[in-house]
């Protein structure tokens, strides 16, 4: 059984909490995303799940034992590292078939796995190569391939495709979660790239300083942030304050958010993709008259920086073939959106 359990998990550093009251649930066969900043705490909660730390307090229950005091090698649990920490003085095989013989299999069975593993990565041929001698994507494969290769409960995964180029980690992204969805392990993956959170996870947890700010899927972490935090953080947004007057929600520069109600708004979310532009007043909810400022071409965007009435707006828009702009810095445009496009939130 896979499914683990963190209940008000706390870890300190003197005075300092790596993380602060942390209590999620991950169900058996998920993947599951820890995402955050540098220094958020996402990592000591791996290390804590993986064995290498131990809580101040709360437990860890995974399959239905409580894991928190256990050993590393007593929790049934794989961990590939950012580093991939591969032994360099073994070869590809005797990296992958170590973990195994840890756990005394026999001879046959560490051979026959080893094989099946190494295949599953795609490193048919690559037995007895030099870990030394691999790129940086065959060294991850080869860190995966031992970690799976011991049939953990639970493959927990520490940011393991940041060192490698651009193109090389979106394919591996694709590769990974293929490899997870078709084995049914239950994964824990810590990450900052939001790209990778959102297209890899079933559920998501979103940390600012050792707290955990908001847990659910990513379509609602990305279209409901919490707070102010998560929206900025998760994507592109536009993200204003706004303050009420007698009973009316203002923006900074005066416009009028007349369909939001809740005087508890603290903050009002737009994402950029949500906005219309044109060279006319349309005939939405909200059309804002503005000046372009700033063009960006993203190749399949191009992303726009309008000032209305001295407030920024960040606008964008996808490149059809069919579709040739004539904006450029200095133009006149309306901007349109509708109430369902904003995302009113309370801190």
């Amino acid at each position: 059984m896979g499914n683990l359990v963190l209940e008000q998990v706390t870890k300190l550093y003197g005075n300092h909490a790596a993380c602060s009251n942390i209590s999620l649930e991950i169900g058996e066969g998920e993947f599951f995303t820890l995402l955050g900043p540098s220094g958020c705490g996402k990592t000591t909660i791996l290390r804590m799940i993986a064995g290498f730390i131990k809580p101040d307090s709360g437990s860890i229950q995974l399959g239905g034992r409580n894991i928190t005091q256990l050993e590393p090698e007593k929790r049934n649990v794989g961990m590939v590292f950012q580093n991939y920490a591969l032994f360099p003085f073994m070869t590809v095989q005797e990296n992958v078939e170590y973990g195994l013989k840890v756990q005394k299999k026999s001879q046959g069975e560490i051979k026959e796995k080893s094989r099946r593993y190494l295949a599953m990565v795609g490193l048919e041929g690559f037995a007895k190569r030099a870990v030394s001698d691999l790129s940086g994507g065959e060294q991850q494969r080869v860190a995966l391939a031992r970690s799976l290769a011991i049939e953990p409960a639970v493959l927990l995964l520490d940011e393991p495709l940041s060192n490698l180029d651009a193109r090389l980690r979106d394919s591996m992204r694709t590769e990974l979660k293929k490899l997870q969805k078709d084995l049914g392990i239950t994964t824990v993956f810590v990450t900052h790239d939001q790209t990778e959170a959102l297209s890899m996870s079933d559920k998501v947890a979103v940390f600012k300083e050792g707290n955990c700010r908001q847990c659910s899927t990513p379509e609602d972490i990305y279209n409901a942030p919490a707070d102010s935090f998560v929206a900025a953080f998760v994507g592109d947004t536009n993200l204003f304050p706004v303050h009420f007057d007698e009973n009316c929600c203002l923006l900074s520069n005066g416009v009028r958010l007349s369909s939001i109600q809740d005087e508890s708004t603290r903050y009002i979310s737009i994402r950029p993709q949500s906005i219309t532009l044109s060279n006319n007043n349309e005939t939405a909810e909200y059309s804002l008259a503005g000046t372009i400022k700033e063009k960006h071409f993203h190749g399949a965007a191009t992303g726009w920086t309008v000032d209305v009435q001295g407030l920024d707006f960040f606008v964008s828009e996808t490149n059809l073939r069919s579709k040739k702009s004539n904006l450029s810095p200095g133009s006149k445009v309306f901007l349109s959106f509708s109430h369902d496009d904003l995302h009113p939130l309370k801190k």
